[in-house]
């Protein structure tokens, strides 16, 4: 009995990891037939909105705006899964005062104000965006719309991407696109594709294949002093339901106000019905003879039998999946000789589910890569695990520029916790803003960047380059670049590799 249970919690977690939102939620309920388990399974779900973020890759640069939009009818709740636990999405006024059914008529976003730091308890948080950090449900049948304001500079990088319910991309707008501020529709799988909208031209709406989506928008923060500036446009991005009263006007509700439930984690729902319901969701080109469907199809009939779900099982099962999906046999990816890897399809996934679930892992909600690639390293140029916490010291330099037209970014995390690191100087990346840095050649062609868990002597260009290590792991990288050139996308760049420098030697930063 245990290994069936256990071959189907490997099953379901693999399908977390790959997150699709519906199969999650319906996974979830099959496995805890009477509900009584999903309550732990989400007990992390009360840090989602606090400064201890469960969210993936903070980013301590931009402002990330998230928003979860249903455009169902049936759909009252459903669930998104990070890394290592799962949290339900919420619904404002989650139950009608009056009936006490899930609420299906709100629109809401909420938000917070902070760049990430190392309080998050986000995996991998991504330090190139400041986070208006927040998720809304929209439980409103009916297209949505997104308004985004006027920005103060054309420099400022800005993008608000639509990722439907399986994280595929479709759409976006921002300054790559040179979009003007105002108005923008976001319309549901069953709305018919030569509708027309009042007050908006076919170039402002956007047909999602899903009725649940997903909005991470990005404002770009040049430094700490702009924080504030960042979080101000960032805070004007807004969500409301789109209605067509009988007189045919158009009749928007104000942007949501901040639901105080969100913060302290309360409003949650566990309700078997809002997952079987969020199973209906199904992409508009997933077929009944497809693996994802034959193996919903098992789970929906273990669920009638289902009891609970056996702690041990449920644990070995997602040791497994996570096993199968970090297998270097299973890298989907594209692999440098120098130690990175790197991914030139995500956000377009498809049926290819460990693509997503390895995409998910570090970068979840990934933009496609024109937009951005996301280059990951754990190891240094002779393949050996990046680990500084054994007095190993490490330099990586850099030719410049680096093929990205917006804006790049190196972040460090611990490898083992997947979050920012505690420093003296408060840097967690370095990119092409950091103030101070030293850089080599006779034209500033190169720069190197020190890390050590150790802190360099003040006045040396270690110092100045330091980008601080754990003393207790060892380390993961991102590197990111914002509107990279074709080239880079080809897979024609290669990041240099970590060299690693043995205790008590000295890098030739800024030399």
């Amino acid at each position: 009995m245990i290994e069936s249970i256990v071959l189907r919690t490997q099953i379901a977690w693999e399908y977390i990891y790959s997150y699709p939102l519906p199969v999650l939620a319906h996974t979830v309920a099959s496995l805890s037939g009477n509900g009584t388990a999903v309550n732990t399974f989400y007990s992390k779900s009360n840090h989602l909105s606090v400064p201890a973020d469960n969210s993936l890759t903070p980013n301590h640069d931009t402002i990330y705006s998230q928003a979860e939009l249903d455009l169902s009818q049936v759909m009252g709740m459903s669930y998104m899964c990070t890394l290592a636990s799962c949290v339900p999405m919420y619904c404002a006024c989650e139950q009608d005062a009056h009936s006490g059914d899930l609420c299906c008529h709100c629109s809401t976003f909420e938000c917070r104000s902070m760049l990430s730091n190392t309080h998050d308890d986000m995996l991998h948080p991504c330090t190139d965006v400041t986070r208006q950090a927040s998720f809304a449900v929209c439980c409103m049948q009916g297209p949505q719309i997104v308004t985004v304001p006027q920005f103060d500079v054309p420099s400022r990088y800005w993008i608000v991407p639509f990722l439907d319910a399986y994280l595929n991309y479709y759409g976006a707008i921002g300054s790559d696109f040179n979009s003007t501020p105002g108005q923008y529709l976001v319309v549901g799988r069953n709305e018919p594709a030569n509708a027309t909208y009042a007050n908006f031209t076919s170039d402002r709406v956007f047909h999602s294949p899903t009725d649940l989506n997903w909005i991470i928008a990005r404002v770009l923060v040049f430094n700490d002093s702009d924080t504030a500036t960042a979080l101000t446009f960032s805070g004007n991005i807004s969500l409301a339901p789109y209605n067509t009263a009988i007189n045919g006007s158009l009749n928007t509700t104000s942007k949501a106000a901040i639901d105080s439930r969100a913060v302290n984690g309360s409003g949650y729902s566990s309700a078997p019905g809002a997952a079987y319901g969020a199973y209906g969701n199904q992409p508009a080109n997933e077929t009944s003879n497809s693996t994802q469907a034959q193996t919903l199809a098992a789970l929906s009939t273990a669920a009638t039998n289902a009891t609970g779900l056996a702690s041990t099982a449920f644990q070995l099962g997602r040791q497994v999946a996570l096993t199968c999906i970090l297998s270097p046999a299973a890298n989907v990816g594209l692999v440098t000789s120098t130690g990175w890897t790197f991914h030139n399809n995500s956000g377009i996934y498809g049926s290819n589910y460990l693509l997503r679930a390895q995409d998910t892992q570090n970068v979840i909600a990934a933009l496609p890569p024109q937009q951005v690639i996301y280059f990951q390293a754990s190891v240094d140029n002779q393949n050996r695990t990046l680990d500084a916490s054994t007095g190993n010291n490490y330099t990586i330099t850099f030719p410049l520029p680096l093929p990205a037209q917006a804006f790049w970014s190196l972040t460090l995390y611990n490898a083992t916790s997947l979050n920012l690191i505690v420093n003296p100087i408060n840097r967690y990346t370095v990119n092409d803003r950091t103030s101070g840095l030293v850089y080599g050649g006779s034209d500033n062609s190169t720069l190197t960047v020190f890390i050590s868990a150790s802190q360099p002597a003040l006045g040396t260009a270690e110092y100045a380059n330091w980008l601080p290590a754990p003393n207790n792991s060892a380390m993961f990288f991102l590197l990111r670049t914002y509107e990279p050139p074709a080239y880079a996308i080809a897979g024609a760049y290669s990041p240099p590799g970590f060299v690693r420098i043995a205790p008590g030697s000295t890098s030739t930063a800024g030399k």
